[in-house]
């Protein structure tokens, strides 16, 4: 196979996860579309100038895809983001957890719609409010599986940083998860 045949073969196999992971962190299809298509134009040129030796590399197409995510997210205002201490539990003085307020629904209204909601969409309601930087290391690391130092280059922060800012994350998750009885 010829090295232009190899990349071709190795876009084509990556495209429709390169597309998702576009839509997962852009959440708008349209601009999903067009950060995989600066994906592939990049991946190309980056290629093109590599050594006769290189491979194509499934997981370096899927970094280019998330950089220029990140790079568009970082370009957008925040909104309908939370503190992230607003969505951690509380604790007493004494360590012991605190009591969590009323539930946002009953019980019973949550039986009467779970026919009608999509459960998925709750759990993305609830990431989509956490702050950005805890949003991009849940994504990264929880939802798409990439390694640790990967994520942490991508999101330019120490290892021992992504981890307490997952750490955060993943607390505030739940949280907000148990709040809306989803879990």
């Amino acid at each position: 196979m010829t090295r232009s045949a190899s990349f071709e073969a190795a876009l084509r196999r990556e495209a429709g996860h390169m597309l998702a992971l576009a839509r997962r962190l852009l959440g708008v299809e349209q601009e999903a579309r067009a950060c995989t298509y600066d994906a592939c134009l990049a991946a190309a040129r980056s290629w093109n100038g590599a050594g006769e030796e290189s491979e194509c590399d499934a997981r370096a197409f899927l970094r280019v895809t998330a950089r220029l995510a990140l790079e568009r997210l970082r370009a957008r205002p925040p909104q309908g983001e939370e503190e992230i201490r607003a969505l951690l539990p509380r604790f007493r003085r004494d360590g012991h957890r605190a009591p969590r307020g009323a539930a946002s629904r009953s019980l019973a209204a949550s039986a009467a719609l779970l026919p009608i909601l999509d459960p998925r969409s709750e759990v993305q309601a609830c990431i989509d409010r956490l702050p950005r930087r805890y949003r991009e290391a849940l994504l990264l690391c929880d939802v798409e599986r990439f390694e640790e130092r990967d994520a942490a280059e991508l999101l330019a922060l120490s290892s021992a940083r992504l981890r307490s800012i997952l750490h955060g994350a993943r607390l505030a998750l739940l949280e907000m998860l148990q709040r809306e009885e989803l879990v």
